[in-house]
């Protein structure tokens, strides 16, 4: 049988490269090749281990029970908020937008050990009013906090603002985030990229549709998310991030078949250490996926059996970006050809 992966490598010192280096050399100097494979897997199958456990407690908070109305006019932001506030409080639990529901809102930032559960044949509906996207502080890592707006989906919010209001003294992680529930999210991207060619001001700061900051142990599966107004999922100083069987389309085709948009990438982690993306389809108006490191280093990446239309990139920061695994990755586009 081929051999595994080193034991050690799921623990603190496990990065993927950490794992080779524990691999038996062969003649040439060279590692097995089976444990170096196994090495890749390791990540993967760590995050599919982590998924598998209850984030938080199995009790249910309905959002139609806090107030919200599920029509797709009224705001229903204050429910969903009061619904994560209450999870918060009994320490986790499931946010449930039910079917057949269309649950419009605003910014909302997740809680720790929940699951935020958009039922297949239901939708979260972004807001298309600026305002409900309020700026906040964005962590900068080990640059400078920044302030923008937030996006629809968020994650760590500043418990202690320096008195500038330019800076964070206390970010508190999340931890255990969890999205699914075979639903969409959709952001009404379009409202905001013809408001942006108008030469509208507010919708020149575009939010991203999802942006969970400083969370540990981040998952999304079973999801369609649908016309971002800027990038689409942006993990930001995020660790074990799992993203699978999920759909982004977050652009719109023209008239000669391409995938077009206003700078709406697909998937985007940013300074995170072991990511895995795998089984899903991106159709992005820009990058398919495209991995940063702005505010950190980025490592331990896996990208697999993700057909994308336009590009696929790996962008690197001020950081650094390594142990990145591109598999069965098939890109289509017009920005280079077919890969």
């Amino acid at each position: 049988p081929p051999p595994s992966a080193p034991s050690a490598a799921a623990g603190g010192s496990g990065s993927v490269k950490a794992c080779v280096g524990r691999c038996k050399k062969v003649e040439g100097g060279d590692y097995e090749t089976g444990c170096v494979d196994a090495c890749l897997d390791a990540p993967l199958q760590l995050k599919s281990d982590d998924a598998a456990k209850p984030a938080g407690s199995g009790t249910v908070f309905n959002v139609l029970a806090h107030g919200a109305k599920g029509d797709g006019i009224s705001n229903d932001t204050a429910a969903i908020r009061a619904s994560l506030a209450a999870a918060a409080k009994a320490g986790g639990g499931v946010v449930l937008l039910p079917a057949p529901h269309t649950f419009l809102s605003g910014s909302l930032h997740m809680q720790s050990h929940t699951i935020f559960r958009v039922e297949a044949g239901a939708t979260l509906l972004g807001s298309t009013i600026y305002t409900d996207y309020p700026h906040e502080l964005v962590p900068g890592g080990r640059g400078n906090d920044t302030v923008a707006r937030q996006s629809l989906i968020a994650g760590a919010r500043c418990q202690q603002p320096h008195p500038s209001g330019r800076s964070c003294v206390e970010w508190t992680p999340l931890v255990n985030v969890t999205l699914d529930g075979g639903g969409v999210i959709d952001g009404q991207g379009h409202a905001w990229w013809w408001a942006s060619d108008a030469g509208s001001p507010a919708a020149k700061e575009r939010p991203d549709m999802i942006q969970p900051a400083l969370v540990n142990g981040l998952t999304l599966r079973d999801l369609t998310f649908r016309a971002s107004p800027n990038w689409s999922i942006h993990p930001l100083l995020c660790t074990d991030v799992l993203a699978s069987n999920i759909r982004i389309e977050s652009g719109q085709f023209d008239q000669d078949g391409e995938y077009q948009g206003h700078n709406v990438d697909g998937f985007d982690p940013d300074s995170c250490t072991g990511v895995v993306l795998e089984n899903s389809v991106i159709n992005a108006g820009d990058d398919c996926v495209a991995i940063y490191s702005v505010r950190g280093p980025t490592s331990d990446v896996v990208v697999r059996n993700v057909p994308c239309h336009t590009p696929l990139s790996i962008t690197h920061g001020n950081w650094g970006t390594s142990d990145v695994l591109f598999e069965d990755c098939t890109v289509r586009g017009d920005w280079g050809g077919d890969h």
